[in-house]
């Protein structure tokens, strides 16, 4: 190819932008993330911060880490590798609502470099005994970022982060184990003694219940049966389970039945 021909060429890709790698710039920001969006009431959340690239010459990083303090607590605060004087605050509040400050400060006024990487593990514990589900944010604010020539550094905020918190409610009554007694006389109480059942949850966890007290049991309908199989429920937490028991008749109740015509009357 002659040599004009090339130029050609080149100049052709450089108008287009072929040959020209676009480099995106280093991500400076603060972040938020959570290993899940969605939690029950009672279950515990790690919020962690880190920060994108690294910093240099840093004399102070003051963040704060805003959230629902109706629906969240904390419970704990684990510093990352980012810098080992980073500091967690006490709670803080204004007429925006609650926060923990997250910050650090060189003391020797020279500035240091702030690590990529986690900031910090903040774990919290979500409130009990919701009467709805609900849903809380957290985010970031940050109250500035300055070298040690207290030049600002600009350092962007990640998005917030919601998670929902849904009630502990149960889902399903399963009968496990039959009263000890199967069988009763027509006209007696049967003895529900030994019976178990057990309750599922909608987070996955399990309650097993022998206390026949916590227990409504009853016929599962009127059907009247003097002789045979007798249809019952229980009920747990407002859920309910099919058992069947066996209703028998006595020599002396057979007679009735019999010779007294007791078939219309007992």
């Amino acid at each position: 190819m002659k040599t004009k021909q090339w130029l050609s060429v080149l100049l052709c890709m450089l108008l287009t932008g072929f040959c020209i790698p676009h480099a995106g710039a280093a991500d400076s920001g603060v972040h938020l993330s959570v290993p899940q969006t969605q939690i029950f009431e009672g279950d515990t959340l790690d919020v962690t911060v880190t920060l994108g690239s690294s910093l240099q010459n840093v004399a102070s990083f003051d963040w704060q880490l805003r959230f629902d303090d109706t629906l969240f607590t904390l419970q704990s605060a684990v510093i990352g590798e980012c810098h080992a004087d980073m500091r967690v605050s006490n709670l803080k509040r204004d007429a925006d609502g609650a926060y923990y400050s997250i910050s650090y400060v060189d003391k020797t006024s020279k500035g240091e470099t702030l690590n990529a990487g986690t900031v910090c593990t903040l774990t919290f514990r979500a409130a009990e005994g919701l009467t709805a589900d609900r849903t809380g944010a957290f985010s970031l604010v940050s109250e500035g970022v300055y070298d040690a020539g207290f030049t600002e550094i600009p350092v962007a905020a990640g998005e917030a982060v919601s998670v929902a918190v849904r009630r502990v409610l149960p889902e399903k009554l399963v009968v496990d184990k039959l009263p000890d007694k199967l069988e009763y006389t027509y006209k007696s109480n049967p003895d529900f003694s030994g019976m178990v059942v057990r309750v599922l949850f909608n987070d996955g966890h399990e309650e097993v219940i022998s206390d026949i007290q916590q227990m409504e049991i009853k016929p599962a309908d009127g059907t009247r049966v003097r002789n045979g199989a007798k249809n019952y429920s229980v009920t747990v937490y407002g859920l309910s389970a099919a058992f069947t028991m066996q209703v028998r008749l006595t020599v002396w109740q057979w007679l009735i039945l019999v010779f007294l015509f007791g078939w219309l009357w007992y």
